[in-house]
């Protein structure tokens, strides 16, 4: 491994590489709780986000929900926040259904307390 000439970057890419292992062939990242969770590459992420939002286990949640479903289920990107918000605004269904109000209006009725 070749690291950086700049102290900085080599500072800081030896402090990143902690969090990190590669174990037969495949990128580990491990969280907080010390769980190893599989990193994926840009293919693997939006298949991640197909299924997780819209696929057999997805009810087209908002995209911190779908993010904490994909985090749970242990994978993990370095943009996973960013890309499941921008997946779950540019989903035809939920911009379809949105701002829709599935209860016709009824006017209010005063009540008195007596």
């Amino acid at each position: 491994m070749n690291l950086p000439n700049d102290p900085r970057r080599r500072t800081d890419t030896r402090r990143r590489a902690t969090h990190f292992i590669y174990y037969k062939g495949t990128l580990y990242r491990r969280s907080f709780e010390g769980i190893f969770m599989r990193c994926l590459s840009n293919d693997e992420k939006v298949q991640a986000m197909e299924e997780t939002h819209s696929g057999v286990c997805g009810a087209h949640q908002s995209g911190p929900k779908v993010h904490f479903r994909i985090k749970r289920m242990g994978y993990y990107w370095p943009t996973m926040v960013k890309d499941c918000i921008d997946y779950a605004k540019r989903c035809q269904a939920c911009q379809f259904h949105a701002n829709l109000i599935h209860q016709p209006p009824e006017p209010l009725h005063p009540t008195v307390a007596s």
